[in-house]
């Protein structure tokens, strides 16, 4: 990916793989391109630690999470203590920690997420050029643009006063800073919100399958219908694809939409399906199924005449969406996104 951040192939790179190399490159990068390395860091850090609790930050949930994360970085588990405990109301102890150990824990807890969540693995490449574009609209934001920001925002440093002795209450500079930092957030908020509620559904011209996706493409929901039991294995994966491809259509009009709401730019049309780039198979080896390099269904092969026995028409429709679930988070290497 072209980096829009100076840092933010590497982010991508240890998102998919967790080398320590790719955690610390940013380290090499000029001073004067630190900070907005340090922007991209925390709106994914934001970004994807607002998905895991849904905006809803309770003790024992990130209490949980700490646990998680430093059970494997052990030697690293106060910073994560501290970035995580910063998400509750009233424990924001992050001004202990140097950027550096700041910027080590946020990687770790972002690494650890993406194991939990294999979307984000497949769209890594994805989320950090959408984050990328919020960064740099929270910096140099267009006129009339709403800016999706990252969350929770860092709390403004502490200016001191003359004699050195502590803040100087109502400064006007801290307290527009934080009225911007609230609106924003708001903003953030309602983005994952619309984000999170997306679905876009599609159905053959014979109504014979019905396809939902999420907003950034991976399968909700696939249905077979009733008369499919009467079709071959040929027309079956038709139906599948044909639904496919309108939900697609479906999804890549609601991103158009989504991005005159928000401000933001997809990376690339979701309307144009590459070559198959992952294969699996399902686990009764019923189907072969493949998807290009973002998750999307290019492929459906039916491997066997005697497609519903002994489950039925839903328990080949479970079958045949585990294997493209499989194949999406799989497709992770070599993602770019789906959406």
């Amino acid at each position: 990916m072209t980096d829009a951040v100076p840092g933010a192939s590497s982010l991508v790179s240890y998102i998919l793989t967790g080398s320590r190399h790719d955690r610390t490159a940013y380290r090499a990068l000029p001073a004067e391109q630190h900070a907005a390395y340090y922007g991209l860091v925390n709106t994914v850090f934001s970004v994807l630690v607002s998905h895991h609790f849904g905006g809803v930050f309770l003790k024992d949930d990130v209490d949980r999470l700490v646990r998680r994360v430093a059970e494997r970085h052990p030697q690293y588990g106060g910073g994560v203590k501290r970035v995580l405990r910063s998400l509750v109301a009233g424990e924001d102890r992050r001004s202990e920690l140097s950027v550096q150990q700041m910027r080590t824990a946020q990687h770790l807890v972002i690494r650890e997420l993406a194991k939990m969540y294999p979307h984000v693995r497949t769209n890594a490449e994805q989320i950090v050029a959408e984050a990328a574009t919020l960064t740099s609209l929270i910096e140099h934001p267009r006129p009339g643009a709403a800016v999706p920001p990252p969350e929770p925002a860092p709390r403004p440093e502490a200016v001191p006063q003359p004699g050195g002795e502590g803040p100087i209450d109502g400064d006007p500079e801290i307290t527009k800073l934080g009225s911007e930092l609230t609106e924003l957030d708001r903003r953030y908020r309602e983005m994952r919100s619309a984000m999170a509620e997306s679905e876009f559904t599609g159905s053959d011209a014979e109504h014979l399958a019905s396809v939902t996706l999420g907003f950034t493409g991976e399968l909700r929901h696939l249905e077979l219908r009733s008369g499919v039991e009467r079709k071959g294995g040929r027309s079956v994966a038709e139906a599948v694809i044909s639904a496919w491809n309108i939900a697609e259509r479906e999804r890549a009009a609601g991103g158009e939409e989504f991005n005159r709401r928000f401000g933001v730019t997809s990376a690339y049309d979701p309307a144009v399906l590459e070559p198959t780039s992952v294969e699996k198979l399902s686990d009764t080896g019923v189907c072969r199924v493949g998807v290009d390099r973002h998750g999307r269904l290019s492929e459906i092969v039916f491997l066997r005449n005697k497609l519903f026995e002994p489950a039925g028409r839903d328990g080949l429709a479970a079958e045949v969406a585990a294997a493209i679930l499989s194949a999406q988070a799989s497709a992770a290497p070599s993602s770019g996104g789906s959406q």
